[in-house]
């Protein structure tokens, strides 16, 4: 957390109202509101996928085929090309399949601007469209998402249930990762779909794959960067930030923000709070809850940005959900 002045404090205070500027999100700008939703199908011109098989088998898929292949850590994924209009937030959806035999953990990776962002599907429920997250994507026509063949657990707090829709399934520690050959099951891939987003499509997992993705970054206090290191409050900003959510850099005054949630009823996404030096102290660290009674944070303790469970961490306070 950064320490900031009392006279500071008071003056930021006051814009803690109302969450602000999403920038990203035009139509609430006053700026017209366009409609995109681009479906690319395995069998187009706009997939390619060397060494998948193409079958005709099963129940649930788009079109005529789909494509399948065997898990691999030597990867060579299946790419849709999607043409995205303008940068800006999009929602990706995936569609394969119903077949019991496939594969419980492929991997969904969409490009952005700061590089992949990846999920992880259950392929063994399917026959219906999933949604994979909301994504910024870049505008211009590629490439910009791929399925991979590569299995092993290197994301593990990213994955969907099919069954919600989204939503992750099991969670493991960086340090229990899996490899590809313990993973059975084909990876298939059938159709891509991606939409331009609006608010009501973000979920509170998308915030933590954002804050996932800085897992292992130096904690730097007054620093805010990939490059540089991050503090607690820093971290949060980020994450939400990306998706046009804009927090102060600072845990006392995010703590404004939301709605209070019961530690009982903590969902991933939800910010987590903590006094670490006794009440009267205010607040001292913030972190996001994954869900399953962690939270990723940016940690003095540890030197870096890393998953703890929130029981180790010391003063709970109280948990906000923006979403």
């Amino acid at each position: 957390m950064r320490r900031l002045a009392v006279v500071s404090l008071t003056v930021l205070v006051v814009g803690v109202a109302v969450l602000a500027g999403a920038a990203l999100f035009s139509e609430e700008s006053g700026a017209r509101w366009e409609p995109y939703t681009q479906v690319v199908d395995n069998a187009s011109n706009r997939f390619d996928a060397s060494k998948w098989g193409t079958t005709g088998r099963g129940v649930g898929y788009l079109g005529k085929n789909y494509r399948f292949a065997r898990p691999s850590e030597e990867d060579t994924p299946a790419r849709f090309k999607m043409k995205i209009p303008k940068t800006g937030l999009y929602t990706v959806y995936a569609r394969w399949p119903e077949d019991r035999g496939f594969n419980k953990a492929a991997r969904i990776g969409v490009v952005t601007p700061a590089g992949y962002r990846w999920a992880q599907v259950d392929q063994r429920r399917g026959g219906r469209w999933v949604k994979v997250g909301t994504f910024e994507m870049a505008q211009g026509d590629r490439y910009s998402v791929v399925i991979s063949r590569d299995t092993a657990l290197k994301d593990p707090l990213d994955g969907v249930d099919p069954k919600r829709g989204d939503a992750p399934g099991g969670e493991r520690s960086k340090r229990e990762q899996t490899s590809s050959s313990e993973v059975e099951g084909y990876v298939v891939a059938d159709a891509i779909k991606v939409k331009k987003a609006s608010r009501d499509d973000l979920r509170g997992r998308d915030m933590l794959r954002e804050a996932r993705s800085y897992m292992d970054v130096e904690y730097s206090l007054g620093q805010c960067s990939r490059e540089y290191g991050v503090d607690c409050s820093c971290l949060t900003q980020l994450a939400y930030g990306q998706f046009g959510i804009y927090l102060p850099d600072h845990s006392g005054l995010q703590y404004g923000y939301g709605r209070e949630v019961e530690r009982s009823q903590l969902q991933a996404g939800d910010l987590v709070f903590f006094k670490e030096y006794g009440e009267d102290e205010g607040f001292t660290h913030v972190g996001i809850a994954t869900g399953r009674g962690n939270i990723v944070h940016a940690s003095a303790y540890t030197g870096d940005v890393t998953v703890t469970p929130i029981q180790n961490v010391r003063g709970y306070a109280g948990a906000k959900r923006l979403l």
